[in-house]
C-alpha cells in the first residue's frame, strides 16, 4: 500500500483513529528535546500529524508546528484538537506536494508516517527544510511480543483460523521496516549524521470494544473483506470477554533521531 493508500484508510476512521490511537511516552517526548537541542522556541515541521497524537505534547510546550496531514478529516480532528494552539498550523497535503520552506525549522519530525514516503524524497526533502543546525526525530508505537498468556494464546489462535495472514505478522512487518530505516537514515550522509535510536517500553489498557476500535484502524485489518474482518474482530472479542472484559497492551516506542550534515 502506497502512502496516499494508508492515509484515505486512516482519513476513512478519523474519529475512531483519534479515540483509540495510543500518543507516545512523555520519556521519548523529552528525549527528543534533549537529544536534538531543540530551542524553547524553535519551529517543528510535522509530516502526517494523523489527529495530532504527537502534535500536542509540543503544541503544549510552546513549540510552533506547521503540520502536514493529507488525510482532510484527520486534519479536521486534528484542527479540533489543537484549537487552543494558535501557534500550530495544518495543511492538508502531503509532503511530496509541500511547497517547501527551505532552512525554516529545527525540527522535522514524523510520527508513524515517514515509512510510507519514498527515500528519494523524504531525506532530501527533510534536510531542506532544516536550519542548518537542525534535526530530525522519526518515531513509531509497535506491538511488544504480548505477554504468555492464556488470553494472547487464544487471540492467535482466532487469527490462524480466521484471517492467518495476519497472525503475528502485522507489526512485525512495520518493526522491519522501522529499524531498516535506521540503516538508511544512516546512509543519508549527504544529508544527515549521529543517527541515535532509542526505546521506550510502556503500555495502556483497552477494554473490549475500545479493542476492537483499535483494531478497526489497522490497515491490514480495514483492508480484510467485510465479512471476515466481521468474523475476526467478533472471535478476537468473544476471547476478551471470556477473560474479564479488558486487556493491557504493551508497546514499545521507538525513536530515531539525526542531525543535519
Amino acid at each position: 500500500m502506497t502512502y496516499a493508500g494508508q492515509k484515505a484508510t486512516f482519513d476513512a476512521v478519523a474519529a475512531r483513529y483519534d479515540a483509540v490511537r495510543p500518543s507516545y511516552p512523555e520519556s521519548l517526548v523529552q528525549a527528543v528535546i534533549d537529544l536534538t537541542g531543540l530551542p524553547e522556541e524553535g519551529r517543528i515541521l510535522e509530516i502526517g500529524c494523523g489527529t495530532g497524537q504527537a502534535t500536542l505534547p509540543f503544541a503544549s510546550r510552546g513549540y510552533r508546528l506547521l503540520c502536514l496531514e493529507p488525510g482532510r478529516n484527520l486534519a479536521d480532528v486534528a484542527a479540533h484538537n489543537l484549537r487552543a494552539y494558535p501557534w500550530v498550523t495544518i495543511q492538508s497535503v502531503t509532503f511530496e506536494d509541500w511547497s517547501p520552506e527551505e532552512e525554516a525549522f529545527d525540527l522535522v519530525m514524523s510520527a508513524q508516517a515517514f515509512h510510507w514516503i519514498p527515500a528519494e524524497i523524504g531525506y532530501p526533502g527533510a534536510a531542506r527544510a532544516l536550519k542548518p543546525a537542525g534535526s530530525i526525530a522519526l518515531f513509531w508505537n509497535l506491538s511488544e511480543t504480548e505477554e504468555e498468556s492464556a488470553m494472547w494464546a487464544e487471540i492467535q489462535q482466532v487469527y490462524v483460523e480466521r484471517a492467518p495472514e495476519l497472525a503475528q505478522t502485522g507489526d512485525s512487518r512495520l518493526a522491519t521496516k522501522v529499524y531498516g530505516l535506521e540503516k538508511q537514515l544512516g546512509a543519508q550522509t549527504a544529508h544527515f549524521r549521529d543517527v541515535t535510536i532509542r526505546q521506550f517500553p510502556w503500555s495502556t489498557h483497552y477494554d473490549t470494544a475500545q479493542y476492537i476500535d483499535l483494531l478497526n484502524t489497522y490497515s491490514d485489518h480495514l483492508t480484510l473483506a467485510e465479512d471476515r474482518r466481521k468474523r475476526l474482530h467478533g472471535g478476537i472479542a468473544r476471547v476478551i470477554e471470556r477473560h474479564g472484559g479488558s486487556l493491557v497492551k504493551p508497546y514499545v516506542a521507538v525513536l530515531l533521531i539525526a542531525h543535519k550534515a
